[in-house]
């Protein structure tokens, strides 16, 4: 009779030294994870926005954008929510939770606050926002700046709507184009989409559209503004506008 195999012994020295880095480093992860989330609900104003800013706060590391069951459920169910963010206060913004740009936009204007207009030394007259995405940066600028003049360039189409109707949600009164800026005027063809999207020369490039461009040192010259504030996010357009 063949005798029994010898019993799989444990290496307990082993095991404590998998528990003990198991347990700091998933501890580390929860507590990341909660930080983050805490700071999604504290950019919320109201006690009835912390709901959706806890949500948000998941899609922003999970983001339900991909083609699963999960993700096409949670699209259909919950395509858009509305946010009162603590530093527009009052005004409010449309956010759709499975596009990853918006939510990393509404991260860098009202979490990690890269915008910080209380910096600045002046009180400007007039606001030029050139790559206005969905509104954020203007609808922050007019609560600092009530009584400037705001002018806003974003030139993808839908992201021209959707900042539009998040400025008409608030009643604010926008000069708002649907065109690009460059240090020159006409048309050029643009590529991409969300937050990333820039002009470029190849009107072959898969996926780009024609679209108006205005020549911003004109646009700036016809204002004749006492004292600008201009935020220039154009992605790489910039070289040539300055």
């Amino acid at each position: 009779m063949n005798p029994l195999p010898p019993r799989a012994e444990i290496d307990l020295g082993t095991l404590e030294q998998f528990r003990s880095t198991w347990r700091p480093s998933f501890m580390h992860r929860l507590l990341r994870k909660l930080k983050e989330a805490r700071s999604w609900m504290l950019s919320a104003r109201n006690a009835t926005d912390l709901p959706g800013a806890l949500l948000l706060s998941i899609c922003r590391t999970r983001p339900p954008n991909g083609p699963g069951f999960y993700s096409r459920c949670f699209r259909r169910l919950i395509p858009e929510l509305s946010i009162h963010p603590r530093s527009l206060q009052g005004f409010s913004i449309a956010i759709h939770p499975s596009d990853i740009a918006e939510l990393i936009i509404y991260e860098e204007c009202f979490i990690r606050r890269v915008y910080d207009l209380a910096l600045l030394p002046f009180k400007p007259d007039i606001v030029v926002d050139c790559g206005g995405f969905k509104g954020y940066f203007t609808l922050l600028a007019r609560v600092w700046f009530p009584t400037a003049a705001f002018v806003v360039f974003e030139p993808h189409p839908v992201n021209y709507g959707l900042m539009c109707s998040n400025f008409k949600r608030n009643s604010v009164d926008v000069d708002a184009h649907c065109e690009a800026v460059s240090n020159r005027t006409g048309e050029m063809s643009f590529s991409g989409a969300g937050f990333g999207g820039s002009l470029t020369c190849s009107a072959a490039e898969e996926g780009s559209i024609r679209v108006h461009v205005a020549n911003l040192c004109d646009v700036i010259t016809g204002l004749s503004p006492r004292r600008l504030l201009l935020k220039l996010d154009v992605e790489g357009e910039e070289i040539n506008i300055l």
